[in-house]
């Protein structure tokens, strides 16, 4: 029988706990030795829980909620977690401090992220170790880059960015979070000639670069899988005479120079969450499996892997 190894290759989670959750579901269901996190692992908004009179009063998704049993605070909170959002319990007032200054909000943002990521780690650690699957938990452009810290020390999860590291006996897994600039300017984000030297640092570690799976978070620029709607200098969309949005191609040239010379077996990638898709770069497969983060939605890529080939692959959804 041929050599394999199976891997499941999820990205852009970006808080939700149920989509994390379905990703350890799923390994140990379709039997995969590794998980392989894409990057943006945390969640973008919290969500105020103002005290009142007789309990809570919150707006989730346009509705506003009066709270006042445990079973309803209960029921809330999943609700908020499911969209990737963190409930914060707090007074308007307190609320609008935070609003009016970004030194008070973001200790308060960062705490929020790195208490759900530490039960999420821990989770995996529960949930894989007994069945020997490792996971690699990797953050993206849109993350506090200090949070890789919390997933350092474990047995069974491990922190993989700007690092090669084995992801099996054949294959090499080089992971780098970063991405080009966006027009958000995340954390992560670097000018392009930045990230093409940080990209061929890594690539030099490499032992064998044709068996390498590179575990990027943004895709190669010009594929199926960098696909994203034009923004104006407001961040809107802009749209054709048609009323469809205008649709670019956004990712990066570094990402695409490095695997055009190098040539790795598959490209990993996510970021752009509209662009659902596998491509082709010579002799390499890139594969961004989407992201529905906010519907509960789990979209990731299933992959069963020889030494030297990706012997067959699934796109799955939950």
């Amino acid at each position: 029988m041929k050599k394999m190894t199976r891997m499941l290759f999820i990205s852009d989670t970006h808080g939700s706990t149920p989509v994390f959750t379905k990703a350890l579901g799923a390994s140990a269901a379709y039997k995969a030795q590794v998980l392989v996190h894409g990057g943006d692992i945390l969640g973008k908004y919290m969500i105020p829980f103002y005290k009142a009179a007789d309990g809570y009063e919150a707006e989730i998704l346009g509705v506003k909620e009066l709270i006042r049993t445990p079973d309803e605070m209960k029921a809330a909170e999943a609700e908020v977690d499911r969209m990737g959002a963190y409930p914060l319990l707090t007074t308007r007032e307190e609320w609008a401090e935070l609003v009016a200054d970004t030194d008070k909000m973001n200790p308060v943002f960062k705490t929020a992220c790195e208490k759900r990521l530490k039960i999420w780690v821990e989770m995996a650690e529960q949930k894989l170790k007994p069945l020997g699957i490792k996971a690699f938990l990797n953050i993206g452009n849109d993350d506090y880059q200090s949070v890789g810290s919390m997933i350092e020390g474990y047995s069974c999860v491990v922190y993989p960015n700007n690092k090669v590291l084995m992801l099996d006996e054949d294959h090499e897994l080089l992971s780098l979070g970063n991405t080009n600039m966006t027009p958000w300017k995340c954390e992560g984000d670097v000018e392009e000639d930045q990230l093409l030297a940080m990209l061929e640092a890594l690539a030099s570690k490499l032992q064998a670069p044709h068996r390498a799976v590179f575990n990027l978070h943004c895709p190669p620029v010009d594929t199926k899988l960098d696909v994203a709607p034009q923004l104006d200098s407001e961040l809107r969309p802009v749209y054709l005479p048609g009323g469809d949005p205008r649709m670019l191609h956004v990712g990066c040239k570094a990402v695409r120079t490095l695997i055009e010379r190098v040539q790795p077996l598959v490209g990993l990638h996510g970021h752009i969450h509209e662009s659902k898709s596998i491509d082709k770069i010579g002799k390499t497969q890139v594969f961004n499996p989407g992201s529905e983060y906010t519907t509960g939605l789990l979209n990731s890529v299933l992959l069963n892997l020889s030494p030297d080939k990706v012997e067959s692959f699934m796109f799955l959804s939950a």
